[in-house]
């Protein structure tokens, strides 16, 4: 999520200054590749890049090709192979290193400005707004293509707008449909229409990690700094004063000033998805905080101290039981060996990301099935020459 910010900030840097760019979509993989559909790179016209499509071995060449595309204005299709016997990078200016990757890449490359954003408004509002969304994007198009385009899109919100510029009113329909029925991750879809049919990828956009850190001590700073590293949007809640608040934890992090009147400053509830840490280190404040939370629990709510403090906290919040809520992550973190705050702060988001990914948080050594989940059936055609 942290490269999605990147991406999203740079593209509005270069829309203030006027200037054009071009956004890199991983579409389809076959085989091994490091980076999954759905990965973005933008490009500008001097060479910058954000975001990755690869571990860094296509990188160079699909800036350059950026490049075209920039001055072009016409969104490109490009692929690339990287075999076991040797790397063949097809529509690549020179071949790279031998790989041994054993796989294909294809990608779309479109131009995107101010007056032209294509995919970049879904994603600009996924990360500013916070709004999951699902997106589609023309990969490729058979038969005559009227007004269709590669690098055309279609977005579906959870309010239900639908909003792009595919315009063909049965593939608009039928795109819209599966969107809505999209619950996760990316499909690669070919879908009929008029004379021949259309390539179409599928992506269910996931908005910034949301965490919410009850406390404004020392250790708050490096799971703040931490969380807010990996892109995460974090709020830190505190007992300070709003200024006093912004001092310690930098204009980057949302900061609200609570009170003893109403200890989550009328923060809940929170979203389902918003990680809840409990550290404000007074028993009484932890306890009126996790009063609030137990009338709507978010998904993850850690608490930081002992199992004994913990179920005190529980008794004064009338609570019952730590057993009989499952949301709740007491002692907080992975069991890493965390002592200092920056390693506790570390176990702390290893097991968010964990909880949230539904992962058990294991050594991947130890796991039977493959690590990522695999990519959709491909439609990769013929590279591009």
């Amino acid at each position: 999520m942290r490269e999605l910010k990147q991406i999203v900030e740079a593209f509005e840097y270069m829309c203030f200054a006027g200037e054009r760019a071009a956004l890199a979509t991983v579409t389809a993989v076959e085989g091994s590749s490091y980076r999954k559909p759905g990965a973005r790179m933008l490009i500008a016209a001097d060479g910058r890049t954000w975001g990755t499509v690869s571990g860094g071995c296509l990188e160079n060449d699909v800036a350059r090709r950026g490049r075209i595309v920039i001055d072009s204005g016409a969104a490109e299709v490009c692929g690339y192979e990287t075999s076991e016997e040797e790397d063949t990078w097809v529509a690549a200016a020179t071949p790279g290193p031998t790989l041994g990757c054993g796989g294909r890449i294809e990608l779309v490359i479109e131009p995107v400005s101010a007056k032209h954003p294509g995919a970049m408004t879904t994603l600009c509002a996924v990360v500013r707004e916070r709004r999951a969304a699902a997106m589609a994007s023309i990969v490729r198009v058979d038969g005559s293509p009227g007004p269709l385009r590669v690098a055309q899109h279609l977005s579906v919100g959870d309010d239900g707008e639908i909003v792009g510029n595919i315009d063909e009113p049965e593939l608009r329909q039928a795109i819209s449909q599966h969107l809505r029925e999209l619950s996760g991750g990316t499909a690669m879809l070919r879908l009929p229409r008029t004379g021949g049919f259309a390539d179409v990828l599928l992506e269910r956009l996931a908005p910034p990690q949301a965490i919410a850190i009850f406390g404004d001590g020392q250790d708050v700073q490096p799971l703040a700094e931490m969380a807010q590293f990996l892109g995460w949007h974090v709020m830190v809640i505190g007992m300070r004063a709003a200024d006093a608040l912004r001092q310690r934890f930098g204009g980057a992090v949302a900061v609200v000033s609570a009170s003893a009147d109403d200890p989550t400053a009328g923060m809940t509830p929170l979203p389902q998805d918003t990680a809840v840490v409990i550290m404000a280190h007074h028993l009484q404040h932890d306890a009126a905080v996790l009063r609030h939370l137990l009338k709507s629990p978010p998904k993850y709510v850690g608490i930081l101290g002992s199992r004994r403090r913990t179920q005190r906290l529980l008794e004064l919040a009338g609570a019952g039981d730590a057993a009989g809520h499952p949301w709740l992550y007491a002692p907080v973190g992975l069991d890493v060996g965390a002592q200092t705050p920056d390693q506790i702060a570390l176990a702390i988001v290893a097991e968010i990301q964990a909880v949230m990914a539904a992962r058990g948080g294991g050594p991947l050594r130890q796991r039977s099935g493959p690590i990522h989940v695999p990519a959709p059936p491909s439609s990769i055609g013929p590279c591009p020459a």
